[in-house]
Protein backbone atom coordinates (compact mmCIF):
# COMPACT_ATOMS: atom_id res chain seq x y z
CA UNK A 1 0.00 0.00 0.00
CA UNK A 2 2.85 2.39 0.84
CA UNK A 3 4.65 1.63 -2.69
CA UNK A 4 1.41 2.35 -4.30
CA UNK A 5 0.81 5.68 -2.71
CA UNK A 6 4.27 6.92 -2.80
CA UNK A 7 3.86 6.32 -6.79
CA UNK A 8 0.69 8.03 -6.83
CA UNK A 9 1.91 11.12 -4.94
CA UNK A 10 5.44 11.07 -6.81
CA UNK A 11 3.53 11.05 -10.46
CA UNK A 12 0.66 13.17 -9.55
CA UNK A 13 3.37 16.09 -8.09
CA UNK A 14 5.24 15.67 -11.21
CA UNK A 15 2.21 16.24 -13.39
CA UNK A 16 2.01 19.41 -12.04
CA UNK A 17 5.36 20.06 -11.91
CA UNK A 18 5.44 19.89 -15.22
CA UNK A 19 3.38 23.03 -16.28
CA UNK A 20 5.95 25.17 -14.36
CA UNK A 21 8.97 23.26 -16.21
CA UNK A 22 7.11 23.70 -19.92
CA UNK A 23 6.81 27.30 -19.40
CA UNK A 24 10.55 27.40 -18.95
CA UNK A 25 11.38 24.86 -21.28
CA UNK A 26 13.04 22.75 -19.12
CA UNK A 27 12.47 18.89 -20.28
CA UNK A 28 9.98 17.40 -18.07
CA UNK A 29 12.24 14.33 -16.60
CA UNK A 30 13.26 16.65 -14.69
CA UNK A 31 9.94 17.00 -12.05
CA UNK A 32 10.27 13.34 -10.68
CA UNK A 33 13.55 14.29 -9.91
CA UNK A 34 12.84 17.31 -8.18
CA UNK A 35 9.76 15.85 -6.69
CA UNK A 36 12.58 13.38 -5.22
CA UNK A 37 14.28 16.05 -3.61
CA UNK A 38 11.26 18.21 -2.19
CA UNK A 39 10.27 14.67 -1.11
CA UNK A 40 13.03 14.59 1.61
CA UNK A 41 11.56 17.62 3.28
CA UNK A 42 8.68 15.76 4.33
CA UNK A 43 8.21 14.72 7.80
CA UNK A 44 8.08 10.69 7.35
CA UNK A 45 10.79 10.94 4.67
CA UNK A 46 12.36 7.34 6.25
CA UNK A 47 9.47 5.45 5.66
CA UNK A 48 9.85 7.00 1.91
CA UNK A 49 13.34 5.83 1.81
CA UNK A 50 12.71 2.26 2.93
CA UNK A 51 10.06 2.32 -0.06
CA UNK A 52 12.90 3.39 -2.72
CA UNK A 53 15.26 0.79 -1.17
CA UNK A 54 12.48 -2.09 -1.74
CA UNK A 55 13.18 -4.97 -4.08
CA UNK A 56 9.54 -3.75 -6.22
CA UNK A 57 10.23 -0.08 -6.30
CA UNK A 58 14.15 -1.17 -7.47
CA UNK A 59 12.44 -3.38 -9.99
CA UNK A 60 10.39 -0.96 -11.09
CA UNK A 61 13.63 1.84 -11.39
CA UNK A 62 15.49 -0.65 -12.82
CA UNK A 63 13.21 -1.16 -15.97
CA UNK A 64 12.78 2.19 -16.30
CA UNK A 65 16.62 3.06 -17.24
CA UNK A 66 16.52 -0.06 -19.26
CA UNK A 67 14.15 1.52 -21.58
CA UNK A 68 14.89 4.64 -21.59
CA UNK A 69 18.31 3.53 -22.60
CA UNK A 70 17.11 0.76 -25.05
CA UNK A 71 14.90 3.91 -27.14
CA UNK A 72 18.32 5.87 -26.82
CA UNK A 73 20.25 3.37 -28.59
CA UNK A 74 17.39 2.80 -30.96
CA UNK A 75 17.18 6.32 -32.17
CA UNK A 76 20.82 6.35 -32.22
CA UNK A 77 22.60 7.45 -36.07
CA UNK A 78 25.08 4.49 -36.84
CA UNK A 79 26.69 6.48 -39.61
CA UNK A 80 27.09 9.51 -37.54
CA UNK A 81 28.56 7.69 -34.95
CA UNK A 82 31.32 6.37 -37.25
CA UNK A 83 32.02 9.91 -38.61
CA UNK A 84 32.44 11.05 -35.19
CA UNK A 85 34.50 8.28 -33.69
CA UNK A 86 37.36 10.31 -33.54
CA UNK A 87 36.22 13.10 -32.02
CA UNK A 88 34.13 10.95 -29.53
CA UNK A 89 37.75 8.91 -28.71
CA UNK A 90 39.13 12.66 -28.00
CA UNK A 91 36.51 14.33 -25.88
CA UNK A 92 36.37 11.07 -23.65
CA UNK A 93 39.58 11.00 -23.67
CA UNK A 94 40.39 15.05 -23.00
CA UNK A 95 37.13 14.74 -20.38
CA UNK A 96 38.90 12.11 -17.70
CA UNK A 97 41.66 13.87 -18.29
CA UNK A 98 41.49 17.26 -17.36
CA UNK A 99 38.48 16.84 -15.15
CA UNK A 100 40.32 13.91 -13.21
CA UNK A 101 43.26 16.12 -13.01
CA UNK A 102 41.81 18.98 -11.37
CA UNK A 103 39.33 17.06 -9.26
CA UNK A 104 42.59 14.73 -8.18
CA UNK A 105 44.31 18.62 -7.30
CA UNK A 106 40.85 19.98 -5.26
CA UNK A 107 41.08 16.59 -3.07
CA UNK A 108 44.51 16.72 -2.33
CA UNK A 109 44.63 20.56 -0.93
CA UNK A 110 41.62 19.13 1.65
CA UNK A 111 43.63 16.78 2.78
CA UNK A 112 42.46 13.26 0.91
CA UNK A 113 45.18 10.85 -0.36
CA UNK A 114 46.58 10.79 -3.43
CA UNK A 115 45.17 7.01 -4.34
CA UNK A 116 41.61 8.13 -3.28
CA UNK A 117 41.42 11.85 -4.78
CA UNK A 118 42.44 9.63 -8.08
CA UNK A 119 39.73 7.35 -7.78
CA UNK A 120 37.82 9.64 -6.80
CA UNK A 121 38.23 12.30 -9.33
CA UNK A 122 38.33 10.02 -12.71
CA UNK A 123 34.40 8.43 -11.36
CA UNK A 124 33.48 12.37 -11.00
CA UNK A 125 34.78 12.91 -14.52
CA UNK A 126 32.51 10.43 -16.18
CA UNK A 127 29.76 11.76 -18.11
CA UNK A 128 26.26 10.73 -16.72
CA UNK A 129 25.08 9.24 -19.73
CA UNK A 130 21.81 7.51 -17.99
CA UNK A 131 20.47 11.07 -16.92
CA UNK A 132 21.68 13.27 -19.56
CA UNK A 133 20.83 10.94 -22.83
CA UNK A 134 17.02 10.88 -22.07
CA UNK A 135 16.68 14.46 -21.65
CA UNK A 136 18.40 14.88 -25.25
CA UNK A 137 15.76 12.33 -26.50
CA UNK A 138 13.05 14.11 -24.82
CA UNK A 139 14.14 17.47 -26.54
CA UNK A 140 13.76 15.67 -29.65
CA UNK A 141 17.61 16.50 -30.92
CA UNK A 142 18.37 12.51 -29.99
CA UNK A 143 19.76 12.28 -32.91
CA UNK A 144 22.23 15.36 -33.96
CA UNK A 145 25.84 15.88 -34.10
CA UNK A 146 25.83 16.99 -30.56
CA UNK A 147 23.62 14.25 -29.03
CA UNK A 148 26.27 11.81 -30.53
CA UNK A 149 29.05 12.90 -29.64
CA UNK A 150 27.46 13.10 -25.86
CA UNK A 151 26.09 9.56 -25.84
CA UNK A 152 29.57 7.91 -27.55
CA UNK A 153 31.71 9.34 -25.31
CA UNK A 154 29.23 8.57 -22.32
CA UNK A 155 29.39 4.95 -23.88
CA UNK A 156 33.21 5.03 -23.73
CA UNK A 157 33.36 6.74 -20.28
CA UNK A 158 31.28 3.54 -18.95
CA UNK A 159 33.93 1.35 -19.86
CA UNK A 160 35.89 3.77 -17.87
CA UNK A 161 33.96 3.87 -14.62
CA UNK A 162 33.58 0.20 -14.84
CA UNK A 163 37.41 0.25 -14.66
CA UNK A 164 37.78 2.27 -12.10
CA UNK A 165 34.89 0.66 -10.10
CA UNK A 166 37.23 -2.39 -10.23
CA UNK A 167 39.96 -0.40 -9.24
CA UNK A 168 38.24 1.22 -6.31
CA UNK A 169 37.19 -2.64 -4.90
CA UNK A 170 40.80 -3.97 -5.12
CA UNK A 171 41.86 -0.91 -2.85
CA UNK A 172 39.50 -0.89 -0.26
CA UNK A 173 40.02 -4.40 -0.10
CA UNK A 174 36.56 -5.29 -0.71
CA UNK A 175 37.35 -8.92 -2.88
CA UNK A 176 33.95 -10.01 -2.74
CA UNK A 177 32.70 -7.36 -5.10
CA UNK A 178 35.72 -7.53 -7.36
CA UNK A 179 35.45 -8.76 -10.93
CA UNK A 180 38.05 -10.35 -12.52
CA UNK A 181 39.06 -7.80 -15.88
CA UNK A 182 38.98 -11.29 -17.68
CA UNK A 183 35.71 -11.51 -16.68
CA UNK A 184 34.85 -8.34 -18.10
CA UNK A 185 36.54 -8.64 -21.38
CA UNK A 186 34.46 -11.89 -21.58
CA UNK A 187 31.20 -9.97 -20.90
CA UNK A 188 32.16 -7.71 -23.56
CA UNK A 189 33.02 -10.19 -25.68
CA UNK A 190 30.03 -12.08 -25.41
CA UNK A 191 27.59 -8.90 -25.66
CA UNK A 192 29.46 -8.55 -29.04
CA UNK A 193 28.87 -11.80 -29.92
CA UNK A 194 25.03 -11.48 -28.98
CA UNK A 195 24.17 -8.50 -31.12
CA UNK A 196 25.98 -10.47 -34.20
CA UNK A 197 23.59 -13.38 -33.56
CA UNK A 198 20.87 -10.91 -33.01
CA UNK A 199 21.47 -9.11 -36.22
CA UNK A 200 22.37 -11.77 -38.40
CA UNK A 201 20.44 -15.00 -37.11
CA UNK A 202 17.58 -13.68 -35.01
CA UNK A 203 16.26 -10.64 -37.38
CA UNK A 204 16.43 -12.22 -41.07
CA UNK A 205 14.38 -15.43 -39.22
CA UNK A 206 11.42 -12.80 -37.22
CA UNK A 207 11.94 -10.83 -41.08
CA UNK A 208 11.37 -13.93 -43.16
CA UNK A 209 8.35 -15.09 -41.48
CA UNK A 210 6.81 -12.27 -40.10
CA UNK A 211 7.88 -9.60 -42.63
CA UNK A 212 5.66 -6.38 -41.41
CA UNK A 213 5.26 -7.37 -37.49
CA UNK A 214 2.60 -6.17 -36.12
CA UNK A 215 2.74 -3.13 -33.15
CA UNK A 216 1.98 -5.63 -30.64
CA UNK A 217 4.30 -7.78 -32.05
CA UNK A 218 7.51 -4.92 -32.14
CA UNK A 219 6.85 -3.92 -28.51
CA UNK A 220 7.60 -7.68 -27.21
CA UNK A 221 10.24 -7.82 -29.45
CA UNK A 222 11.88 -4.70 -28.28
CA UNK A 223 11.04 -5.67 -24.78
CA UNK A 224 12.67 -8.80 -24.55
CA UNK A 225 15.87 -7.88 -26.94
CA UNK A 226 16.17 -5.13 -24.07
CA UNK A 227 16.16 -7.28 -21.18
CA UNK A 228 17.84 -9.80 -22.25
CA UNK A 229 21.03 -7.71 -23.96
CA UNK A 230 21.20 -5.79 -19.81
CA UNK A 231 20.43 -9.12 -18.79
CA UNK A 232 23.98 -10.24 -20.01
CA UNK A 233 25.77 -7.32 -19.75
CA UNK A 234 24.81 -6.73 -15.41
CA UNK A 235 25.85 -10.52 -14.91
CA UNK A 236 29.30 -9.59 -16.22
CA UNK A 237 29.50 -6.53 -14.11
CA UNK A 238 29.01 -4.43 -16.76
CA UNK A 239 25.99 -1.82 -15.36
CA UNK A 240 22.82 -1.34 -17.36
CA UNK A 241 24.10 0.79 -19.94
CA UNK A 242 26.04 -0.80 -22.29
CA UNK A 243 23.30 -3.46 -22.60
CA UNK A 244 20.58 -1.50 -22.83
CA UNK A 245 21.89 0.77 -25.84
CA UNK A 246 23.60 -1.67 -27.37
CA UNK A 247 20.22 -3.50 -27.93
CA UNK A 248 18.11 -0.71 -28.93
CA UNK A 249 21.30 -0.01 -31.90
CA UNK A 250 21.14 -3.72 -33.03
CA UNK A 251 17.04 -3.80 -33.03
CA UNK A 252 17.17 -0.59 -35.61
CA UNK A 253 17.17 -3.47 -38.00
CA UNK A 254 13.94 -4.49 -37.37
CA UNK A 255 12.47 -0.91 -36.97
CA UNK A 256 9.70 -0.42 -39.50
CA UNK A 257 10.39 2.69 -41.75
CA UNK A 258 7.77 4.80 -40.09
CA UNK A 259 8.39 2.87 -36.55
CA UNK A 260 8.60 6.15 -35.07
CA UNK A 261 5.03 6.71 -35.34
CA UNK A 262 3.89 3.16 -35.24
CA UNK A 263 1.30 2.02 -32.04
CA UNK A 264 3.85 -0.13 -30.53
CA UNK A 265 7.07 2.14 -30.78
CA UNK A 266 4.75 5.05 -29.37
CA UNK A 267 3.57 2.62 -26.21
CA UNK A 268 6.58 1.65 -25.38
CA UNK A 269 8.03 5.70 -25.40
CA UNK A 270 4.69 6.29 -23.39
CA UNK A 271 5.16 3.76 -21.14
CA UNK A 272 9.30 4.53 -20.75
CA UNK A 273 8.35 8.17 -20.40
CA UNK A 274 5.26 8.38 -18.34
CA UNK A 275 5.62 5.51 -15.65
CA UNK A 276 8.79 3.47 -15.51
CA UNK A 277 11.44 6.45 -16.85
CA UNK A 278 10.32 8.92 -13.95
CA UNK A 279 9.94 6.25 -11.29
CA UNK A 280 13.73 6.00 -11.74
CA UNK A 281 14.70 9.82 -11.90
CA UNK A 282 12.48 10.19 -8.64
CA UNK A 283 14.94 7.20 -6.81
CA UNK A 284 17.94 9.51 -7.73
CA UNK A 285 16.12 12.45 -6.67
CA UNK A 286 15.13 10.97 -3.39
CA UNK A 287 18.14 8.88 -2.64
CA UNK A 288 20.57 12.30 -2.69
CA UNK A 289 22.06 12.89 0.58
CA UNK A 290 21.07 16.45 0.73
CA UNK A 291 22.60 17.05 4.51
CA UNK A 292 26.23 15.40 3.27
CA UNK A 293 25.98 17.72 0.13
CA UNK A 294 25.48 20.81 2.61
CA UNK A 295 28.10 19.93 4.93
CA UNK A 296 30.70 19.49 2.40
CA UNK A 297 29.41 22.37 0.16
CA UNK A 298 32.33 23.68 -0.86
CA UNK A 299 33.65 21.04 -2.06
CA UNK A 300 30.91 19.71 -3.83
CA UNK A 301 30.63 23.23 -5.89
CA UNK A 302 34.76 22.83 -6.64
CA UNK A 303 34.26 18.90 -7.90
CA UNK A 304 31.42 20.48 -9.92
CA UNK A 305 33.63 23.12 -10.78
CA UNK A 306 36.67 20.88 -11.81
CA UNK A 307 33.84 18.31 -14.07
CA UNK A 308 32.01 21.87 -16.18
CA UNK A 309 35.53 23.44 -16.49
CA UNK A 310 37.06 19.91 -17.85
Amino acid sequence: MLLLTTLASMLFTSYLMRFPLDKLRMPRLLAPLLVGFIFQLLPFTSSLRDVVMGEAFQLLAQLGITFLLFLIGLQLDAEKLRSLSGEIAALSILNLAFSSVLGCLILQVFGYSLLISILVSSALATVAETTIAPILDELGVIRTKMANLIVGSGILDDVAEVMVAFSASVVVGATEYTVNPAFLALGFLTLVVLALAFSRLVIPVVTRFNKEPSDTAFFLLAVSSALMFTAVSQRFGLGVLLGAILSGFTFQKLKHKDSNESDGFVSLRTITYGFLGPIFFFGIGLSVNLSSFIQAFQLTLLLLGANFLG
